[in-house]
């Protein structure tokens, strides 16, 4: 068995788990109390697709827009994309607390509750992307002309550029909303219809506006209308999935203070988030140089990307965790066992391959100076990517449980820490010093969301002995241990690479008999006989 195999043969063993198959009817609040029996793998998958779908398009087309838009031309296109997606975060988390509403108020049979609750969250919607986008429209003048470096012969097309991003601001808002209430039923193969076509067009009507000889402007026009027809295309699929809605507009202040509540607490990460992600640039950039940011955000970007696989799990188990608490906890801690247990076995062999071999990656990608510079920090990123990934299943969990407080109560007490160790690692070490301060505060985030579900979510501490959950981490723990040594002694590529393959052997091995349980083995033994 192959660890590319290995991801998507585990997520099979999830289909056991349909927390979503409830009586029959005729619509989304009577024909099945959940996702009609979508299973949690499927769900995963579509949300893998529709994340690394766009990435693909773009990776595609933003060679034909660089050059053709050329340098100053694409950097006020890309940082109005920047602009675009902070003042997305003025929908303060109310799309998060959509999704665990609907989802609980269908797993309760509740279908009375939903035309109040999602009239509500729409309403707030549009009111706070309305003011998102006021505010960057009365920004612009200031951006365009004071706090971005544009030259005067294009202030003119950036003024219009960010004009347009600012209307963009409610649509991008409501959407996010009417997404949620998809993603409450699980509908994640309807979300991900519209959203591939959608996200991908940002990337593909700049490039096809290059031979069309388009201005910025009307780039950014084109894909403006692109994000109205997905929110259109939202709103006719809630329509029809909640027959309620169209009986007439209606907002219920308990389910609004509800949703405020609650994404009040998810909003205090949204900010913070930022800061903790992109603080170590701006540091590298004051203290270094800007040659050493380059060499630092080139293996951060692509490491990140590992990122697809625990953030598609935790979508999906967000609405799982919702429906599935309001009647069976035992089911809640199976999901979680699997879901974490899964979500690490499918990330450990990718990372285990990066951190052997790092050095040839970056060759092979960007050359031999940024191997040189990077391979230390691809390898530090890597490794923390893993440990952090512990924490999306449980923080999924924590939300479900009506308990977004506990991570922003973390966010809020270790962003100073972070900051603090940050600007020390740098100092000392460099770009392999901000690697390392970003690993440890990813690894003390996924650790704490994990202790954190435990602690705050209730759950049995059996969950890691029945489901083979404390075995999966020891395995992953101590094979990751013993080729990060590897990696750091030898600096032979033979040896590296006969490193890893032991290690992925023994992986494959350790995993099969310690792992997986007899339902595991008998869906893989299934996949592996049918040749795939």
């Amino acid at each position: 068995m192959s660890a590319a195999s290995l991801p998507s043969a585990l997520f099979e063993r999830l289909r056991g788990c349909n927390p979503t198959e409830y009586p029959r009817g005729r619509s989304l609040t009577t024909e099945r109390r959940g996702a009609r029996g979508r299973s949690v793998a499927r769900n995963t998958v579509l949300n893998v697709i529709g994340q690394a779908a766009p990435l693909v398009v773009g990776f595609l087309a933003l060679p034909f827009t660089v050059r053709g838009l050329g340098p100053e031309r694409f950097g006020i296109l890309s940082l109005s994309w920047v602009v675009l997606g902070y003042f997305s975060l003025f929908e303060f988390g109310l799309s998060r607390a959509t999704t665990k509403f609907v989802a609980e108020a269908i797993g309760k049979g509740e279908q009375q509750r939903l035309r109040g609750l999602i009239w509500s969250s729409m309403a707030f919607h549009i009111i706070l992307g309305l003011l998102g986008g006021t505010i960057l429209a009365a920004s612009t003048p200031l951006l365009v002309e004071h706090l971005l470096k544009v030259p005067v012969a294009l202030r003119h097309e950036a003024r219009i550029t960010l004009l347009l991003m600012a209307c963009s601001v409610p649509v991008v808002v409501a959407s996010a909303g009417l997404r949620g209430v998809l993603e409450g039923d699980q509908r994640f193969g309807l979300v991900n219809a519209v959203k591939i076509p959608s996200t991908s067009l940002t990337f593909i009507i700049p490039a096809v506006g290059v031979p069309l000889a388009w201005s910025l402007p009307l780039d950014v026009f084109f894909m403006l209308l692109s994000r109205v027809g997905a929110g259109v295309a939202y709103l006719l699929l809630c329509l029809r999935l909640v027959p309620s809605l169209r009986s007439g507009f209606a907002i219920h202040g308990r389910e609004l203070r509800a949703l405020v509540g609650f994404g009040g607490w998810v909003s205090v990460s949204n900010t913070i988030g930022p800061i903790l992600i992109y603080f170590d640039r701006f540091l590298i950039g004051s203290v270094l140089s800007m040659a050493a940011v380059a060499y630092y955000a080139a293996p951060y970007e692509a490491v990140t990307k590992l990122w697809i696989l625990p953030t598609s799990a935790a979508t999906t188990l967000l609405p799982a965790f919702s429906v599935v608490g309001t009647f069976d906890r035992a089911s809640v801690e199976r999901l979680f066992a699997l879901g974490v247990k899964y979500v690490v076995l499918a990330m450990a062999p990718l990372v285990m391959v990066i951190v052997m071999l790092a050095h040839e990656i970056l060759t092979v990608w960007l050359g031999a100076d940024y191997a040189a510079h990077s391979t230390l920090v691809l390898q530090i990123l890597a490794i923390g990517i893993l440990v952090h990934s512990l924490g999306y299943v449980p923080w999924s969990l924590l939300q479900a449980d009506g308990r977004p407080d506990v991570t922003s109560k973390f966010h809020m007490a270790h962003v100073l820490p972070y900051l603090g160790l940050a600007w020390v690692l740098v100092h000392r070490y460099g770009i392999t010093g901000a690697a390392a301060a970003w690993a440890v505060r990813g690894s003390a985030d996924g650790l704490f969301h994990f202790w954190a579900a435990y602690r705050v979510g209730r759950l049995s501490r059996h969950t890691l002995r029945d489901h083979s959950l404390g075995s999966a981490l020891l395995i992953v723990g101590a094979l990751l241990a013993g080729l990060s040594c590897a990696a750091a002694l030898s600096d032979n590529l033979a040896l590296r690479i006969m490193a890893l393959v032991g290690c992925l052997l023994a992986f494959t091995l350790a995993t099969w008999k310690h792992a997986l349980d007899h339902r595991d083995r008998t869906v893989l033994a299934s996949i592996l006989g049918s040749g795939g």
